[in-house]
């Protein structure tokens, strides 16, 4: 099997085609007001879709009360990406979307919606290549000789054949089980979910957008080589003010933050989700890593004027890649005085820079928060 290269246009296929989110949910500003509605987070039961799975999707909300009456669905499954960074719904029509759920409390609300994912969408897809060939020549790799077809609908078929085959799965060697998992990379793609709200609030766009992938992965999970994603579940939550020790942090609990020392945010994620990039996937020694996490804090509140953050904490403790491990320290919050209470969400996603359309896992907690000297 020859090595690949093309580093520069791997590269550019990497940095533009990797897990696609958030849209109008990850707009600048963090505050979250009680004056407009705000969907500011989702999140899917299981990130990994096929063609023919049901989807289950979350959204939260803050702000004013939302009915899912208030909301038009509607979907584009045929979304165009290419590695110059264009990118383009082509064409889209309402989503029959059932509604599972409405629950909310004081800070948010959540409706949770399915949908069934068309079992034909990778075959329609315009993005996908009609060839091997075609992909290989357009990206400058070089993809070694296998027994799956030349074309698109052959390979397509030939995926979802071996995905009703899973007896067979485990004796896949790995070498061979990491080309399949570079060759579903290829041949996936994205989707668009629209949330089209029936009245204008204030400061609020009329819809909101939901980007997600499609892929084989999750029905060829046995086969070793390929890996699946899933959303990220934390583990352990604790806080510190400068010069102090780490107190636990439990769902419910209020989170003092000093406002004359530095508060630190540390969050452990459980069980990293494994990740082989394109590139490795078609080289002679392929190495696996891990995913990387993102994150966002959304507040509640007047008291800082919506300036509440979280910084990456380099010297104190990096990011570490085998255990998931992140520290952040609270900033932003100059205006704030002793007494102000708010409360703030932080969000978690995923990031695998270098795996082609990687469906993003999300989480999301709330808990209070209260300055203190």
């Amino acid at each position: 099997m020859k090595k690949l290269f093309q580093t520069t246009a791997i590269l550019l296929i990497m940095s533009l085609l990797f897990s696609c989110g958030l849209e109008d949910f990850a707009r600048d500003y963090r505050q979250l007001d009680g004056d407009m509605i705000r969907p500011f987070s989702y999140q899917f039961e299981n990130p990994e879709l096929a063609p023919g799975d049901t989807a289950v999707l979350k959204i939260n909300f803050a702000g004013l009360p939302i009915s899912p009456s208030d909301i038009t669905w509607r979907v584009c499954w045929n979304y165009y990406t290419d590695r110059y960074g264009n990118m383009a719904p082509r064409g889209e029509g309402p989503l029959n979307a059932k509604i599972v759920d409405s629950d909310g409390d004081a800070h948010s609300q959540s409706i949770t919606i399915k949908f069934e994912i068309p079992w034909d969408m990778l075959h329609k897809s315009e993005v996908i290549p009609e060839n091997l060939s075609e992909m290989a020549a357009l990206y400058g790799i070089e993809i070694p000789e296998t027994d799956f077809p030349a074309n698109k609908t052959g390979i397509l078929n030939a995926l979802e054949n071996l995905a009703k085959i899973p007896f067979v799965h485990e004796e896949i060697p790995f070498e061979e089980g990491v080309i399949i998992n570079g060759i579903a990379q290829i041949f996936s793609a994205m989707f668009e979910v629209y949330l089209d709200f029936d009245a204008p609030f204030a400061g609020h766009p009329q819809r909101a957008k939901i980007r997600h992938t499609v892929r084989y992965h999750g029905k060829l999970s046995g086969i070793p080589g390929v890996f699946i994603n899933k959303n990220p579940e934390i583990e352990r939550m604790r806080v510190r003010t400068s010069g102090g020790r780490y107190e636990p942090v439990e769902i419910g609990d209020t989170i003092n933050i000093s406002v004359s020392k530095a508060t630190f945010l540390e969050v452990l994620v459980s069980d990293r989700d494994s990740i082989i990039t394109l590139e490795q996937a078609f080289s002679q020694n392929p190495n696996v890593s891990f995913e990387r996490y993102a994150r966002r804090l959304f507040f509640e509140g007047g008291a800082t004027h919506g300036r509440i953050s979280l910084s990456d904490v380099t010297k104190e403790k990096p990011l570490n890649s085998a255990c998931g491990l992140m520290e952040f320290e609270f900033t932003g919050y100059e205006n704030a005085k002793v007494g102000d209470t708010g409360y703030v969400f932080l969000v978690l996603f995923d990031n695998a820079i270098g795996v082609v359309y990687h469906p993003q896992g999300r989480t999301t907690t709330g808990f209070p928060i209260k300055f203190v000297e």
